[in-house]
This record gives C-alpha cells, sequence and structure tokens, in this order.
C-alpha cells in the first residue's frame, strides 16, 4: 500500500498520457450521464429525501436541488449512478469504479473550489486504487465469498481521489487507505430485494472513502498493521490474495484506460450477450414469430460464480432482476426492438415480452472460461422453426475498452437521458463542459440544481 500512496501523492495531470486523459474525461463524462439518468428511478427520491431529512452544511451540489454535505452528495449519486446499471466495469476486478470515483471527485472538487484537471486526476488515481484492491483480493474468490467487490473496494477508491484533492502526502494517503479498510463492507445477499436496498451499500462504500480521508485532514490516525496482520483487510477477505497485483506495472498502465463502459443499461454479460443477438438480427433478417428458442452461452465459471444459484422469476420482481436476467433482456430485445432503461422500468411485466423470455435458455460454456474475466464473452444461438439455427460470439461488446464508446456513441445516450431532465439547452451547456472539462476553472456549476422537464 506504500507504493500505492507514493503513485497517488506525485500524480499530476501535466505528466498523465493524453490517452490516459482521455479515457478519464469519457469516464466522468459517462457518470454524471448516468446521475442525471438515475435520478429519475424510486432511489433517486428515496436518497432526495434522505438529504433533506439530514440537512448539514452546503458543499456540494446534489443534482436537481441544492448544496449538501459532501459525503451525502457522495452516497446519493454513487448509489444513483450504480441503479442504473449503466455504470462502467474495470474487468479483472469487478469492480465499477466511475460510480464511486466520480461523485466523490466532483464533491471535493467543488467543495475545494478546484477545477477540471484537479478532478481528472482525482479519478485517475481512485480508479487505480479501487482496481487494484480489487485484483488484489481475486473477485472470483469474494463472489464465492458472498463479498460484492464495488462495494468492498469503493472505500479505497473514493479515499484516493478524495485525497488527491485534499493535496494529501504518502503519509496521508495511507492513513486514509488505513481508515477505508476498517469501513469496508459490502454483500451479494440481499440483490433480489431491489436496487433500493441493494445499491445503498454502494453509495455508502464511496462515502465511507471520502470519510476516511476528511478524518485524516483532520488529523486522525490509522493502525499501521491493518494490511498485514493476519486479521487485517487482504487476510480476511482472501484466502491468497495476490499482493503483485498492488504494484504490478504501476504509473507505466493506468487503469482508467482498461475500464470497460456500456452500451445497454444493464449488468455487463448483457452487453455481449444483446450485442450478438443484434447482430444476427440484421444479418438474418426473421420475425420474432419464427423463433422456436434461444440459447445464450457465457463462461460456465461466471454462471456458478456469479449467479450463485439465483433463481430469477418471469416476470422480474424488480428492475435489477430484469437488468441481470439474460432471459428477459432477449426478451425484450426481440419483442420491442431495443433495451433501454425506460423499456426496462415499463415492460417489466409487459406479458408479449415475458412470452419470448420463456424461449431463452442460458447455459455455461467451457470453451468461455479461456478468456474469462479479463473478457466478457457471449453466444447467442437463435433456432428458427423450419430453419437451421442462427449463432453469434461477441468477444469484445461495444464499449470493451478494447473496442471503446465514441464521445459520439457517449453524447447520444447523453442527450437520451438529459434532454428530458434538464431541458435542450442546459444539456448543451453541460455537455460542452464535459467535453472540455480540463478547462474548467472550477467544477461548481457541472451538476445542475434545477430539473427542467420539456413539454
Amino acid at each position: 500500500m506504500e507504493r500505492l500512496s507514493e503513485f497517488c501523492s506525485s500524480l499530476r495531470y501535466r505528466n498523465l498520457p493524453e490517452r490516459c486523459r482521455e479515457r478519464a474525461k469519457k469516464l466522468i463524462a459517462d457518470s454524471v450521464t448516468n446521475v442525471i439518468s438515475g435520478s429519475a428511478l424510486p432511489i433517486g427520491s428515496l436518497l432526495r429525501s434522505y438529504v433533506v431529512e439530514l440537512g448539514g452544511k452546503p458543499e456540494s451540489t446534489f443534482f436537481g436541488w441544492r448544496k449538501i454535505p459532501s459525503t451525502q452528495a457522495v452516497l446519493a449519486h454513487s448509489a444513483i449512478a450504480s441503479a442504473t446499471q449503466w455504470d462502467d466495469t474495470h474487468n479483472r476486478s469487478v469492480t465499477h469504479v466511475s460510480s464511486a470515483v466520480v461523485p466523490a471527485a466532483l464533491a471535493l472538487c467543488e467543495q475545494e473550489g478546484l477545477g477540471g484537471k484537479t478532478m481528472i486526476e482525482a479519478v485517475v488515481a481512485g480508479a487505480e486504487v479501487m482496481a487494484r484492491i480489487g485484483m488484489t483480493l481475486n473477485p472470483r474468490e469474494l463472489y464465492r465469498r458472498g463479498f460484492h467487490p464495488s462495494s468492498l473496494c469503493g472505500p479505497f477508491g473514493t479515499a484516493a481521489a478524495s485525497g488527491k484533492v485534499l493535496g494529501f502526502t504518502p503519509e496521508d494517503f495511507f492513513k486514509a487507505f488505513g481508515l477505508a479498510a476498517v469501513q469496508a463492507s459490502g454483500l451479494l445477499c440481499g440483490s433480489e430485494k431491489g436496487p433500493l436496498s441493494w445499491y445503498i451499500q454502494y453509495g455508502k462504500g464511496a462515502e465511507n472513502g471520502v470519510v476516511a480521508s476528511r478524518l485524516v485532514r483532520l488529523g486522525a490516525d490509522a493502525p499501521e498493521n491493518v494490511f498485514t496482520d493476519r486479521r487485517g483487510f487482504f487476510r480476511l477477505f482472501s484466502n491468497n490474495p495476490r499482493f503483485s497485483s498492488l504494484g504490478k506495472d504501476l504509473a507505466k498502465t493506468f487503469v482508467v484506460e482498461q475500464i470497460s463502459q456500456k452500451r445497454y443499461p444493464c449488468f455487463q454479460f448483457g452487453q455481449s450477450t444483446l450485442e450478438a443477438f443484434f447482430h444476427i438480427r440484421k444479418e438474418y433478417p426473421f420475425k420474432k414469430e419464427e423463433i422456436s428458442r434461444i440459447i445464450a452461452y457465457i463462461p460456465s465459471t461466471a454462471y456458478k460464480e456469479i449467479f450463485l444459484g439465483a433463481k430469477f422469476d418471469l416476470p422480474p420482481r424488480t428492475l435489477l432482476s430484469a437488468q441481470t436476467d439474460l432471459r428477459f433482456l432477449l426478451g425484450l430485445a426481440v419483442s420491442l426492438g431495443e433495451v433501454s432503461l425506460e423499456k426496462l422500468v415499463r415492460d417489466r411485466e409487459n406479458p408479449r415480452v415475458e412470452e419470448m423470455a420463456r424461449k431463452v435458455v442460458v447455459k455455461g460454456d467451457e470453451e468461455l472460461n479461456k478468456v474469462f474475466p479479463g473478457t466478457w464473452p457471449a453466444k447467442v444461438e437463435v433456432s428458427l422453426m423450419g430453419r437451421q439455427k442462427l449463432s453469434h460470439s461477441v468477444l469484445h461488446p461495444k464499449g470493451d475498452w478494447r473496442n471503446p464508446m465514441s464521445w459520439e456513441d457517449l453524447h447520444e445516450k447523453f442527450v437520451q437521458v438529459a434532454e428530458d431532465r434538464i431541458g435542450r439547452a442546459m444539456s448543451r451547456k453541460l455537455w460542452d463542459q464535459l467535453t472540455q472539462i480540463e478547462a474548467l476553472r472550477t467544477v461548481e456549476n457541472l451538476l445542475p440544481r434545477r430539473i427542467h422537464v420539456q413539454s
């Protein structure tokens, strides 16, 4: 952890490669888009009621409202962005990095009156730490033991991001990481209850890292043995921590360049599965009435470890269930021709979608294990009545860091959600700021405090 502390302290915008800066900007733009989108979900109303009830010092903007304490802003925006299931993923650590570190960097930069270059530094530092902690613990082992990597590793990412904004020394970062470790938590259990409970732990993890950094700035200390003791963080959450992941190629390659964004508002395997299906539909036009069966193949290890024997209901009980059930996602794609957050919410109990979803079978494929978790692949096989089977495999779906989304792709997603929430004029202004964030001397107005629904 000492090397990560040194890395965070010495990181400077001027020394970052241009590709690294550009990727960080895209992650920021995408995360702000997710906050705007998620604010319309029930969790947005819930958390607004929560922060209203708490009150407190006006430090950082809560989207569509006013300034609130920065820790509360981080909790709310992190949970809201995660609830869309549109948030990005670092494949090897299976952590949703930006929904934690971007809200933290934004809130602290606004609190401290700092601008876009500092925010980019904070996002780069936070992503590096959060993902490396996840890789060290081994996400597949965490899933088997019932821990959620994003919630567990989030405090480290936001401690790094907020510490960077606060100008920490290596010693300060090490203390903040120690305080993050004693607050780290996050369970897979409870996902069946839906986003209102499931995503609170995301936001709480992000908040805890900011609390850690703010306590360090006030003079708090941290246990020196929290990372080395047999009862310490790494040994407690992993039987065989991969300590080499903490420092391998540090400052030579950057995590922000290896984070995968999402075209569809659903879990990571939905990206490759839906892309495979839409490719088949484009290449071989057919009527949905002709479909007799669809098989979606994903790595068998993922099927066993990530789903943990979960049983999905049709229709899905919650939005989260809809976003993580490949049967429903493919049923929606076949029946309605697209998979959007609006349709996932509105058509969750659509009988036509359910009828098609019941024709879908999800299976594990041993061959796909060879590239997982570095890649999250899928194969889709469509059987048509009286015709041969049609199939297509996707290794790197659009949005994967090896097949990244362009600014045009991100803008299309942004317009889809922002114009209805904040109006056309304000959305244009906000997008201009996001694409040129390094030029902003302050990020104070990056999140609008008023919501204007277009007529």
